[in-house]
């Protein structure tokens, strides 16, 4: 309470600044003193309550509205000098109108932590339903538009080759086959939703719903509504309509970002995993529940438990199994392979014309560490498309301005971040020419490894074979190299066998399996 008193003084919410933010607000906004007298009324309550053309200002909420037993809501919350946080309470105006309507209200203070006044929000249910009928709307034009246009992608249409990202879509794929549910996890831009619309495809198929719901985006007061239905007659203006675990029937709902709904939904939506059935806000019948659910967080799981953002119980229902996706400056072997993809996403824009990245602007992207991910590459890579014109080879000089700020804020080139092993699969794609592999990538990655000689050697004598049009005993070279870098974590590791294939990200069994065909252990 002492906080609360702290927080909530009256001559603060009241401040002409305040005000001006109380007066673009779309819910409605009251403040009283503390006899229930009307200090301030913005447009929205004005408007909600038929108000007006009628002074509301110094008049008590007892002149304005019919007050059952004697006891408004504010009463209650000046009596008891506690926060009322989402009340349904309908109420009468003087006008003959009835509104039912959620209500939150705090408690005012003066400088001396007196009571003395109260702070509502209020919005109104007519209002709701016509948001959640527009959302509705939406997710149905987006769906048929899906089924012309735009189909969901499959494990086939995901780009990377990079080991880490390579062993996510084989545990992805994995859960696909059963209706156990899955979490994604991944940063921002990292790519959760193709992965779990791949999960669907791999499983489902695209003649089952796939149902993606962002839990971040839609109101809280609405997310309840949408998630399970109405019924007519369950609130004031509500009307029958079927909620999105309803309509995911047969196929997949998604969650995404499921750490930002409110944790009263997430006991509801416990009781759905706990018990498959469902029901519709002011319905008593239970229907049966047949959809596999996917989340997705934008944090680790430890994050999200540490920050109470997710109920444990309900975590290990979701949880069943965790699919983490590495985020782009961990797989960075991918980079000239998603630029690749979003030339050619970008191909009947620009016709015929053969376009390409300079060596020079594959060596930036190599040295910056992509905050934004996939989705800020193929930002900048389409930024850089239209600053183009005529020419063919996209160029430092057309790069966005806010990439080389953010670019020059590094003090030294960022490292390409993978485990040894992974150098492996860079030379791979080097000997096979793909665009955007240079030797000087290679070394950064092997000088991290303390191997950029034989590493360089190696690289040379690749190039020099494949322009000569002769044979590379690859598995050969490659089990040479593995060896190398294995013996190279031994000594960093002074031999300790468990820390070496930890550094190399290899398990107990895989390590000793190592070791064992090297020759280095019996």
């Amino acid at each position: 309470m002492k906080e609360q008193k702290t927080l909530l003084k009256r001559n603060t919410v009241i401040h002409p600044a305040m005000i001006a933010i109380w007066d673009g607000l779309h819910v409605g906004v009251t403040i009283t003193d503390g006899e229930a007298r009307i200090l301030y009324m913005n447009d929205a309550q004005r408007k909600m309550d038929g108000f007006e053309r009628i002074k509301v200002l110094h008049k008590t909420m007892r002149d304005i509205y019919y007050v059952k037993g004697d006891r408004s809501i504010t009463q209650i919350c000046l009596e008891t000098q506690e926060p009322q946080i989402k009340r349904i309470w309908p109420y009468y105006t003087k006008a003959n109108k009835l509104n039912q309507a959620l209500h939150t209200l705090f408690p005012l203070y003066d400088d001396h932590d007196q009571i003395n006044g109260t702070l509502t929000f209020i919005t109104e249910y007519y209002h709701l339903n016509d948001t959640l009928n527009e959302l509705q709307a939406t997710l149905k034009m987006r769906g048929n538009k899906r089924k012309k246009r735009d189909r969901l992608i499959t494990f086939s249409g995901i780009v990377g080759s990079d080991l880490r990202f390579d062993q996510t879509l084989e545990r992805a794929k994995r859960s696909s086959y059963s209706d156990v549910s899955v979490m994604v996890c991944g940063e921002s831009g990292t790519g959760k939703e193709l992965i779990a619309q791949a999960i669907h495809m791999e499983g489902k198929g695209e003649d089952k719903p796939f149902v993606p719901i962002n839990c971040a985006a839609i109101p809280e007061h609405l997310l309840e509504s949408l998630l399970f239905g109405t019924v007519q007659g369950a609130f004031t203006g509500a009307s029958d309509k079927v909620g999105l675990f309803e309509a995911a029937r047969g196929g997949t709902i998604l969650l995404d970002e499921v750490n930002s709904m409110p944790i009263g939904l997430q006991a509801k939506l416990l009781r759905v995993l706990q018990e498959r059935k469902i029901r519709k806000i002011g319905s008593t019948e239970e229907r049966d529940f047949d959809a596999k659910i996917i989340s997705t967080m934008n944090i680790s799981p430890k994050e999200a438990l540490e920050k109470k953002q997710v109920r444990l119980d309900l975590f290990y229902r979701l949880a069943i199994v965790i699919v983490e996706v590495p985020p782009l400056r961990k797989r960075k072997l991918d980079i000239p392979l998603l630029c690749d993809l979003f030339l050619k996403r970008n191909k009947k824009i620009f016709r015929s014309r053969r376009l390409r990245l300079a060596s020079d602007v594959y060596t930036q992207f190599f040295d910056y560490d992509w905050p934004g991910n996939v989705r800020e590459l193929e930002h900048v890579i389409y930024s850089a498309l239209h600053n183009l014109g005529s020419d063919n080879v996209i160029e430092k000089k057309h790069l966005d301005v806010y990439f080389h700020d953010f670019l020059s804020k590094k003090t030294s080139p960022a490292p390409v971040d993978m485990s040894a092993l992974e150098l492996v699969s860079f030379i791979q794609n080097l000997q096979s020419g793909k665009e955007g592999f240079t030797k000087e990538h290679l070394g950064r990655a092997a000088q991290r490894e303390g191997l950029e000689n034989d590493v360089m050697q190696w690289a040379d004598e690749m190039h020099q074979a494949v322009k000569e049009r002769r044979g590379i005993d690859l598995k050969k070279r490659m089990k040479i190299f593995e060896e190398m870098i294995i013996q190279e974590a031994l000594k960093q590791s002074d031999n300790n066998f468990s820390k070496a294939g930890k550094q190399l990200g290899l398990s107990p069994s895989a390590m000793h399996y190592k070791l064992k065909s090297f020759g280095i252990t019996k």
